[in-house]
């Protein structure tokens, strides 16, 4: 029995050391990186535990009832296992953990903008420390590593505004003064601004027009592109200018026969803003922007209420109360769109 009892003392020290590591462990990440937080603490959460649990080895394995030499051994193995390890993977993980860093730094884009990598593009809707993800025009999510980003040219697309584009070839029977003239119609009537017309290339057989215009609200990027080149064909088949290939002009047999459709009697209603296609595209997208713009708003708010300048018209108190309430309604905008991307996700 006295043996039983020695054999169970001796192994003590090894069972409240795992006991305790295991309560702390537990403790930090129900207190200090809950399961609901928010996605930037998600990260923190698993370097945490993974840092807890080698922690947790390495102590056990000094408390385990062997000897100095046993203990010297077992410490070795299990640091050249956990060397080998960070050796074979830190390549990758450090290289994106140095090029999010860069990203957050250089702020090159932020949520919610267009951007192009590569044959990817997309409105970015989240930013993380090892990769950055963005919801493409199929509606898709597409998760980009962040060393993809910093070894490829990132175009961003401006909330200021951006150039849309369409080209189109015409024969050189058609002058190219009546060609601009409508090109320029239709992207006024596309909605775009201050357009201007570039002639690109005089091939043997056609001219390569390219009709620009200034698009100020981008969040309509794929409806004004589209838009764009529907005005274009109304426009030049309205007046009489056919979208052929010189080819097929010179060997019709039928030199009488137009090939332009003829004009729709009926006018059309522009879409609503409600179907608009970005609206169901990037609604992933649309809700990170607002969730980062509250959480932005928030901050400035707390700023204001610590420095409430005295105000001629109200008490300091009134100004920080008003603050206060507008503080709260974002709260609450801010939790029910957290809650409504965790139901979709």
């Amino acid at each position: 029995m006295e043996h039983i009892i020695d054999y169970v003392v001796t192994w003590v020290p090894a069972i409240v050391t795992f006991t305790v590591c295991a309560v702390t462990i537990l403790l930090v990440r129900r207190f200090v990186f809950p399961i609901r937080a928010d996605h930037k603490y998600k990260l923190w959460r698993r370097v945490f535990t993974i840092v807890a649990m080698l922690t947790t080895a390495a102590a056990l394995i000094i408390s385990l009832p062997i000897s100095t030499e046993k203990q010297a051994e077992l410490l070795s193995f299990f640091g050249i296992l956990v060397t080998a390890t960070i050796a074979l993977s830190s390549t990758t993980f450090i290289g994106n953990v140095m090029a999010g860093l860069m990203l957050k730094t250089v702020r090159g884009f932020k949520i919610g903008d267009f951007i192009q990598v590569d044959n990817h593009f997309g409105r970015v809707t989240d930013s993380g420390m090892l990769r950055t993800e963005i919801q493409t025009e199929f509606r898709d999510l597409t998760a980009l590593s962040n060393l993809y980003l910093i070894t490829n040219p990132i175009t961003t697309i401006q909330k200021s505004g951006t150039i849309i584009w369409a080209e189109v070839s015409l024969g050189y029977d058609v002058s190219w003064k009546r060609v601009e003239e409508h090109l320029l119609k239709a992207a006024k009537l596309a909605g775009l601004k201050s357009p201007f017309v570039r002639v690109l290339e005089l091939g043997d057989f056609s001219i390569v027009y390219r009709c620009n215009g200034l698009l100020e609200d981008v969040s309509k990027l794929l409806s004004v592109r589209s838009e764009l080149r529907k005005q274009m064909l109304d426009e030049l088949h309205r007046n009489g200018i056919e979208i052929v290939s010189p080819a097929f002009m010179n060997q019709r047999p039928i030199p009488t026969q137009v090939f332009i459709p003829k004009p729709d009697r009926k006018k059309l209603k522009p879409v609503a803003e409600e179907t608009a296609p970005e609206n169901v595209i990037f609604d992933k997208a649309e809700k990170a922007q607002e969730i980062a713009e509250i959480q932005e708003e928030i901050s400035t708010i707390d700023q204001e209420i610590t420095t409430a300048p005295q105000d001629a018209d109200k008490p300091q108190e009134v100004v920080k109360e008003d603050l206060a309430k507008k503080k709260e309604q974002l709260e609450e905008r801010l939790t029910d769109l957290k809650e409504d991307a965790k139901g979709e996700s």
